[in-house]
């Protein structure tokens, strides 16, 4: 993921995102493209502490190349208004992972990251954020990838891949894909 990202350089091999190889770009390339492509979500939200829920948002529409996405829109399409004026610390671990998901989409990514998405949350958060999720999708047409160990999400996927020691062991599109609301998390 965080070569993906563009965070991480490769040893070997190339990483194409959209048609064009990232694998060869220069540290200043990486982050015009990290700026105007990629959004991500990291396993233990990042949040800025000092921020509330609304601010930690607004960060990264301070920095957009693209056009931002409103984020009084945002937060009323994901349902988060109601904490808006909340610090990280007042916030359940299951609302901390939306702001964080809200805040890497404010800048209208092409591609949303997401690191163990459910990891930290018991299984109503995790529906909970999984449902926010297939929000963004539908709403804002993000492109996600999803890094996860827990098999069930495999569930709302479009194409899973399966990874073992760094490689490809498997790709499969899922033709039978289901609602979070019939995920056994």
């Amino acid at each position: 993921m965080n070569m993906i990202g563009g965070i991480d350089t490769l040893d070997s091999g190339s990483i194409t995102v959209d048609g064009v190889e990232i694998s060869g770009y220069s540290k200043k390339k990486l982050v015009e493209y990290r700026r105007e492509k990629i959004g991500f979500v990291f396993q233990f939200y990042n949040l800025i502490p000092s921020l509330t829920a609304r601010e930690n948002i607004e960060t990264t529409v301070d920095i957009a190349v693209n056009t931002p996405i409103d984020v009084k829109e945002l937060m009323e399409k994901l349902d988060i208004t109601p904490f808006a004026n909340r610090y990280p610390n007042q916030l359940s671990g299951g609302q901390q992972q939306r702001v964080a998901i809200a805040r890497a989409i404010a800048k209208n990514p092409a591609l949303l990251l997401c690191d163990e998405l459910t990891g930290a949350l018991d299984s109503k958060s995790a529906a909970e954020v999984l449902d926010f999720i297939e929000k963004v999708n539908q709403t804002y047409h993000t492109t996600i990838l999803i890094i996860t160990h827990n098999e069930a999400i495999k569930g709302i996927a479009d194409k899973v891949i399966r990874v073992k020691d760094g490689k490809v062991i498997s790709q499969e599109t899922n033709t039978h894909k289901v609602s979070v609301a019939e995920l056994e998390l």
